[in-house]
């Protein structure tokens, strides 16, 4: 496939800047002050996209600076009562995630290691925080990753009840590096994880997705249902050749599943930064839309961290707060619109600020114009790659460049459909 039957297939969609410069810090006064040009639809916009946070959730924090801070969810929340999204959504009342919900998914030692944080002391908890991997600790973390998990598992439950069609948890901790047993990776509890037992359990649900596209592979939620077809878990993240954080083999597209679940993990593994959001809307096009076709997933929740968007110190990567639109657009389309983003990752003050509002925009029908003044073309070679290598785990092709298979090339090794 050439260039250029590779710009065409892209039909000018969602190309990212190559001309927005990182941000020089947090206060870039260029994209604090950028605001989001929003269409409004034709339509009265849906009543029924809620909205859950909590300030509690801002408590705790590092000693000395660090990413993962409690401006994170301040800031993105902020942003939407500026944007008057707060006023148009139904915001829910937060509330702690239980013993009984935790546990499905973590070791009761692990919810008892959540718990027993609060009574200890900064030199205790300097001294746990050391035997883990990317991990402060704090003793007003216990109420955080408690209402977390809690505010996560209330937007999915109101979702499944019918009270709310779609929505967003601005929330902290993260959750998707969190695993059975342990912290980690600035995750405690593995709020989406926990959200999709609860879809499985409580409503009886079979064919849930979990999309992660945060810059970071998910390796928790991955390994908690590696044997599990009831989750599809499709991550597009940076891999780098295993020189990326986590730094795990089985963070390459190679990496499906175990046994039922054989199929069912889907990664598409980049191999280098400046990742833009043509890439990531190629990868849905030829990729996972194709997939959901067959797939006809129940509920859709997005592990919504926006660490690979532009000017993200972690990522490195050229997502647009229009690409983080767009992706979501794609993915309401599915599961009857039943779409839940709960924050994980994102360290740029303003471009997840950014984000999360275009994202929250698109939930209630919104149109988020184009934020890239260049013209569409393809993705990069490597981004290229990394899409087609995803296929060379299940499907004999020639070597790279190749043409993507049709649409009835469908996830897993084991599950191909034949219908055209």
């Amino acid at each position: 496939m050439s260039v250029e039957d590779l710009s065409k297939a892209l039909d000018g969609i969602s190309i990212s800047n190559d001309n927005v410069k990182k941000p020089t810090g947090e206060d870039d006064e260029k994209h604090t002050k950028e605001l989001l040009v929003v269409s409004q639809p034709d339509e009265k916009p849906s009543s029924k996209t809620g909205l859950i946070y909590d300030e509690k959730m801002t408590l705790y924090s590092c000693e000395f600076q660090h990413p993962e801070c409690p401006e994170r969810i301040s800031r993105i929340y902020q942003k939407l009562i500026d944007e008057g999204l707060t006023e148009r959504c139904t915001v829910l009342k937060s509330r702690p995630a239980r013993n009984e919900e935790i546990i499905t998914k973590h070791t009761e030692d692990h919810f008892d290691f959540i718990m027993s944080l609060v009574d200890k002391n900064k030199e205790e908890l300097d001294r746990l925080a050391c035997d883990l991997n990317s991990i402060y600790l704090h003793k007003d973390l216990t109420e955080s990753a408690l209402l977390s998990a809690g505010c996560t598992l209330e937007l999915v439950d109101q979702i499944l009840k019918g009270n709310l069609q779609n929505g967003a948890a601005i929330v902290r901790p993260p959750g998707h590096h969190a695993t059975r047993e342990q912290s980690m990776g600035f995750c405690h509890l593995n709020n989406v994880a926990l959200a999709a037992v609860m879809a499985i359990e409580k409503y009886q649900l079979t064919r849930v997705l979990i999309l992660d596209w945060d810059v970071h592979y998910g390796n928790a939620t991955h390994k908690m249902f590696d044997d599990d077809p009831r989750v599809l878990y499709f991550s597009l993240h940076r891999y780098d050749h295993n020189s990326f954080w986590p730094n795990l083999e089985e963070t390459n597209y190679d990496s499906v599943g175990i046994g039922p679940g054989t199929g069912y993990n889907m990664h598409v593994a980049w191999n280098k930064g400046k990742i833009k959001s043509t890439a990531y809307l190629y990868a849905f096009n030829n990729l996972l839309i194709p997939v959901l076709e067959d797939y006809e997933p129940e509920l859709i929740l997005i592990s919504a961290g926006f660490d690979a968007g532009v000017g993200d110190p972690l990522g490195g990567c050229k997502v647009t707060p229009y690409g983080y639109a767009e992706m979501t657009k794609r993915l309401m389309k599915f599961a009857n619109g039943k779409v839940a983003l709960a924050l994980e990752g994102g360290y740029n003050l303003s471009t997840i600020s950014r984000a999360m509002a275009s994202c929250v925009l698109t939930l209630l029908g919104d149109s988020v114009e184009p934020d890239f003044t260049n013209k569409p073309g393809p993705p990069s070679d490597s981004a290229l790659r990394s899409i087609c290598d995803r296929y060379k785990g299940v499907f004999e092709k020639p070597t790279f460049p190749y043409d993507f298979p049709p649409s009835c090339y469908i996830y897993g090794i084991n599950k191909i459909s034949n219908k055209a």
